[in-house]
């Protein structure tokens, strides 16, 4: 919550009184949102300076989440912005409910502030983890008549033994990370294949439900698991060839990602949620591929660069040229069989005259 009541600000430029703001009174509740507009001058900046503390009010009085900010004198506060150094000694406001953000990883500077952060993240998404876990071999259970109270305990320790897991839990966590499927573990516990009824009519309702999507097969295997729910992330598209690594989302499997994808480095500081993947052969599906073009502005470009990629067997999905100062910036999206065939387009592109550069784009 903020709330500002009869706030003014006014500025001295040597003897003369400049005013920033003048009797400014509003109420902020949680959740609300507020764009501020105005014209340049109307003081929209030094509002903004007030509420994170980075200056003080002349009249009125401010008050953020409870704390009232006028009374604090100059020395005491500190813009949020402030680079501490040492010696110094400050007073940090929290409240209650708040929690560590991946976000704050960005920014923070110690290795210690970093540790602590992803410590208090893992816990916490293990916990969720561990329960979506226990709720989801509970309702696979149920789809197939199983009642796992009947079921002996022994036998599901034995099941997580075979996996590397000391307790139930660590067997739960791994189960809601997506790391194995609910039904591979029931059938390891009852020693016998689950059949659920009508399970044969399945494949051709999956096929035809992922050809209604536009979903086609990516062709990935997961070492050492079968059954797994495995799909090639959007930030990067991994095509047949490109070197690949799996990442074990919550509820949603593996995400395959190309080695290359920026995002990498960011989602994998979690070992323990890294998983080898590979290419289980040919496929006849196509990917889609970005790719940006730096050129030349002459008159028939497009049509060369059309040209080698329809001699190479790939499908232009879209294409977008614009200036860019002297030269074009063109951006194409092409529909890819295998790292093969992308690398065939780009080596004639290369060759075409006028062409600065060409590369492969991933979305961040």
């Amino acid at each position: 919550m903020i709330e500002l009541h009869r706030v003014s600000k006014v500025y001295s430029v040597g003897p003369v009184k400049v005013p920033a703001l003048s009797d400014v009174s509003f109420r902020i509740d949680k959740g609300e949102f507020v764009v501020l507009t105005g014209a340049s001058g109307a003081g929209k900046t030094t509002l903004l300076r007030l509420l994170y503390r980075d200056d003080l009010p002349s009249e009125g009085d401010i008050e953020v989440l409870g704390y009232d900010l006028v009374p604090l004198r100059r020395g005491q506060i500190a813009p949020l912005r402030h680079q501490l150094s040492n010696g110094d000694v400050v007073e940090i406001l929290t409240q209650k409910g708040h929690a560590p953000s991946r976000d704050w990883l960005s920014f923070v500077h110690t290795s210690r502030a970093r540790s602590k952060i992803r410590q208090w993240i893992n816990t916490h998404e293990r916990a969720q983890a561990t329960e979506v876990g226990r709720r989801h071999l509970e309702h696979e259970a149920r789809q197939f008549g199983v009642s796992l109270k009947k079921l002996p305990e022994a036998e599901l320790l034995r099941v997580a033994a075979e996996y590397g897991c000391a307790r139930m839990e660590d067997l739960y966590a791994d189960l809601g990370y997506g790391k194995y499927s609910a039904r591979q573990i029931l059938s390891k516990a009852l020693g016998q294949p689950l059949v659920e009824k009508g399970e044969e009519k399945s494949p051709k309702l999956v096929s035809t439900v992922k050809r209604m999507l536009g979903i086609q097969e990516a062709a990935i295997l997961v070492r050492g698991h079968d059954d797994l729910m495995v799909y090639r992330a959007k930030c990067c598209n991994p095509i047949p060839g490109d070197e690949i690594v799996g990442y074990v989302t919550r509820g949603r499997g593996v995400a395959v990602h190309n080695t290359a994808c920026p995002n990498v480095q960011n989602l994998l500081y979690q070992t323990e949620r890294r998983i080898s993947v590979e290419w289980s052969g040919s496929t006849r599906a196509t990917f889609p591929v970005l790719l940006l073009i730096r050129s030349q502005d002459r008159p028939g470009m497009l049509a060369d660069i059309t040209g080698v990629i329809s001699e190479a067997g790939a499908n232009i999905h879209t294409l977008e040229s614009r200036p860019d100062k002297l030269h074009a910036r063109i951006e194409l999206s092409l529909e890819i069989t295998d790292r093969k065939q992308l690398e065939r387009i780009l080596t004639q592109i290369k060759k075409i005259s006028g062409v600065f550069g060409v590369e492969r784009v991933y979305r961040v």
